[in-house]
């Protein structure tokens, strides 16, 4: 990629979120309420039984709702970790219940501070959101870098961790623009089920 493609990677990327933003605001809600149904049963067929470290989120209104795949996760036994906001640009910590969580500076529903921060030796899957996604695994996300930047750290310490971004069929495309310090997923879970983007050993 040369420089004059590494500079309108930003704009490129700005004009995909409006998108996409488009997009999901004018798909049926029932449709998207379908897929998510769909896609939380997916991921209780694909992920393994416990004991399995689970790294997720708490879904926003515009990204697959997770939230019975969770209970669900919980209920299993999973060592679940979601993230909060705190000194570090990205946090995770793990919760027993939706009780365990309360609503952050960022008005999303997170762990408090006194649940136990993750391990990333000990993590064996994580599930990631985005406004997009394509098939070779390139993620666009809300702007912020915190997933990249987090995905990338844990690699480092746990080459093993695997990672799933978490999408409606309307969100994959044919191709997202990427530069150096973005991260690619292992995997992409939707309604249909996983499509594997590469092999975790390729990296």
């Amino acid at each position: 990629m040369d420089i004059l493609d590494r500079m309108n990677v930003p704009e490129e990327k700005q004009r995909l979120r409006m998108a996409m933003q488009e997009r999901l605001l004018h798909s049926p809600t029932k449709n998207l309420a379908l897929e998510s149904r769909l896609i939380c049963k997916k991921l209780e067929e694909l992920l393994p039984e416990p004991p399995l470290v689970l790294a997720a989120f708490f879904p926003l209104k515009s990204e697959p709702d997770l939230r019975p795949f969770l209970r669900e996760a919980l209920r299993k036994g999973m060592e679940l970790y979601l993230p909060t906001a705190g000194d570090r640009s990205f946090l995770l910590r793990s919760i027993h219940s939706f009780r365990d969580l309360h609503t952050g500076p960022w008005n999303i529903p997170e762990p408090s501070k006194e649940c136990p921060t993750l391990d990333p030796m000990r993590l064996h899957y994580a599930l990631i959101p985005g406004r997009a996604f394509d098939q070779s695994g390139w993620r666009i996300g809300r702007g912020g870098a915190g997933y990249d930047q987090w995905i990338r750290a844990e690699r480092a310490e746990n080459p093993h961790t695997i990672f799933w971004g978490i999408a409606f069929e309307c969100q994959i495309l044919p191709h997202v623009p990427h530069v150096e310090h973005d991260e690619r997923v292992d995997g992409i879970i939707t309604a249909r089920g996983l499509i594997a983007t590469k092999n975790i050993d390729d990296r």
